[in-house]
């Protein structure tokens, strides 16, 4: 686990109780990664304020820091990467979209897809980079493996919010 994870992860516990998984929720959400008990607007605050202390992490260690939380057990860590993205410096939203490929095998149901697809960031980095993400658009709409749903999805969603 990255440091920065690490210390986020924290606050998240800081903030909120022991993670769970329900069964009504699990269907609803469309995986069955464990949640924190902690709302939107308090996870965003502690985001916030996170990242208001880090204005100078790199775009390498924020990437790094973005495929850790993909990476997580939680579904609570994976949509705090797609919620990061909202928050970050121009700098560090300068990372290679394709690394968007790797981050998408690690998410499943929508929630997770649209923290990720959805967020501030696409909406304005996709057409400042369009040649690179076009190319991984299409590459993510042609895959065929078990979460070839879900990524179609995600490719469709983060196009309709950039149009």
């Amino acid at each position: 686990m990255n440091l920065h994870h690490r210390e986020i992860l924290k606050r998240i516990k800081q903030n909120s109780g022991t993670p769970t998984k329900h069964t009504f929720s699990d269907s609803y959400l469309g995986n069955e990664h464990p949640r924190y008990p902690i709302s939107n607007p308090v996870l965003r605050g502690v985001l916030k304020e996170w990242m208001k202390e880090h204005r100078e992490l790199s775009v390498n260690d924020f990437t790094k820091l973005l495929t850790s939380l993909f990476e997580g057990a939680s579904s609570t860590e994976k949509s705090t990467a797609g919620m990061l993205l909202d928050y970050a410096t121009p700098e560090q939203k300068q990372f290679n979209p394709k690394i968007f490929d790797l981050w998408l095998n690690h998410v499943i149901g929508w929630v997770e897809v649209d923290t990720l697809c959805t967020s501030k960031y696409t909406s304005t980095e996709i057409t400042a980079q369009w040649k690179p993400w076009r190319a991984l658009l299409i590459v993510v709409k042609k895959q065929k493996h078990s979460k070839a749903k879900s990524l179609h999805g995600a490719s469709l969603r983060t196009l309709t919010k950039t149009r």
